[in-house]
């Protein structure tokens, strides 16, 4: 039998998308207004927030954990992780294998799934990207469908199926593509929780009724007219699409596991990206292998713009699968309490909440399932390691760093090139004189002076 795994600490200092950030994501604030609010909206306050987290995530001058070997006495530092949503490889990598093992567990009923995938058409998409509350109301019209195709099928009005469902705001070039992945079992319980199986789904009719919905919730919500709506109803092919996958066996646990990573997986892979930074360029490789080349301040603006707002669910949970059904499953099979005997115990936590803390405790159990490596694992004798300090203090931390010869930071590459100038004069070039003249004032100091490097 092979030696175990060691886990390798990261350097993210080393990747393409934490150079470009460092490189650019001062001069890409600056560049803002004049080059990208106008198709992005105003830089959100959650999208600085994040990044400037992302560049100290895994970087030992910000904090960091001890981690020390009882048996031989190994230490080794482990930096803090940003915890971000949909931005950080690494931190989303760790959010989907804990998303992955609490559908596993805690969710998916032993019945078939099957994955549906719900997209719009491509003029009201930017819709979307100007109310992003609408994407929540979106996965609502979707369970909808669910629900109406449901009721034709059975007689029971109390019938639902179980569904999860996942809004990404990104397509595989990174354009603003709006659509839902749900994992949706392949049938309903009615009222005596009994599961009935769905035929084979007739994807024309999800459409239709998709459609229906989708279009009576932008006109409700003043963002379409009835006109324009009818318009869209009479478009062959409408650009409404459901597309149902194949059933997968609740036996087939690695594909329901593929299934429930990929419903969740971030926006971007970082393992595909490429970055000159002689020249500020981004080559990223999509999933299907097309190239797309763009300066870094593009880049970081395309990127940026799939963050999600602070508190915006991405995953919701209907049917059979909703928190509701489930709460009240678990107290139905609760035994009844002593109506003589007075319990001061305290009450026991529900799935949700005992499973939040054995996630918290087993973090190493997840990196493990990432990287295929426990990071702790003692590299020199294979003993257990505990975590017996987090270090917080600045003072303590340059002085622990100092000791170790970690501090001195590696000497700086060459500053790469400014991209603001070259791009403000080509987009004054598209505006009237007095408008150009406007945008060079309110930039004038950003334009003629040198934007600060992220320093950390």
């Amino acid at each position: 039998m092979g030696q175990p795994a060691i886990y390798r600490q990261r350097h993210p200092q080393k990747s393409a998308l934490y150079q470009c950030l460092e490189h650019y994501w001062e001069e890409f604030k600056q560049a803002y207004t004049p080059l990208y609010e106008k198709d992005y909206g105003p830089l959100r306050p959650v999208v600085e927030k994040t990044v400037e987290r992302f560049l100290e995530c895994g970087v030992l001058r910000h904090g960091f954990a001890r981690i020390r070997c009882g048996n031989c006495h190994e230490e080794y530092l482990l930096a803090f992780s940003c915890k971000t949503r949909y931005f950080c490889p690494s931190c989303q990598a760790k959010r989907v294998a804990a998303f992955v093992e609490w559908v596993a567990e805690e969710i998916l009923e032993p019945v078939d799934h099957r994955q549906l995938v719900w997209t719009i058409p491509r003029v009201l998409r930017p819709t979307f990207r100007r109310d992003r509350r609408l994407l929540g109301e979106l996965a609502r019209c979707a369970w909808k469908t669910l629900q109406e195709y449901t009721q034709a099928h059975s007689p029971d009005p109390a019938a639902a199926p179980g569904a999860i469902l996942a809004i990404q705001t990104y397509g595989d070039q990174l354009n603003w593509h709006p659509h839902l992945h749900s994992l949706v079992s392949n049938g309903y319980w009615d009222r005596q929780e009994q599961f009935h199986p769905f035929g084979p789904l007739d994807y024309e009719v999800l459409t239709r009724l998709f459609q229906h919905q989708v279009l009576n919730l932008l006109i409700s919500q003043r963002r379409l007219s009835r006109d324009f709506a009818d318009r869209l109803r009479s478009w062959h092919p409408s650009g409404f699409q459901v597309y149902c996958g194949p059933t997968v066996d609740p036996d087939d646990q690695p594909a329901l596991e593929r299934l429930s990573a990929y419903i969740v997986r971030p926006s971007f892979a970082g393992t595909r990206l490429q970055y000159q930074a002689q020249t500020g360029q981004i080559q990223y490789r999509t999933n299907k292998g097309l190239p797309r080349c763009l300066d870094a301040l593009d880049w970081i603006a395309l990127v940026t713009s799939h963050i999600p707002d602070p508190h915006q669910q991405m995953v919701r949970y209907y049917g059979r699968y909703s928190n509701a059904s489930r709460g009240k499953r678990r107290k139905q099979s609760l035994p009844p309490p002593s109506a003589t005997a007075v319990d001061s115990s305290p009450q026991p936590q529900s799935p949700a909440q005992h499973f939040a803390r054995r996630r918290r405790r087993n973090w190493a159990r997840l990196l493990k399932k990432i990287y295929e490596a426990d990071p702790l694992t003692c590299p020199r004798c294979g003993s257990q390691m505990e975590i017996i300090a987090f270090i917080q203090e600045w003072s303590v931390i340059r002085k622990i760093l100092q000791h170790l010869q970690l501090w001195e930071r590696p000497p700086r590459s060459p500053p790469p090139p400014r991209l603001f100038p070259h791009k403000l004069e080509a987009f004054l070039a598209t505006l009237s004189p007095r408008q150009a003249q406007r945008v060079r004032t309110s930039t004038d100091s950003v334009f003629w002076d040198d934007v600060p490097v992220y320093r950390g």
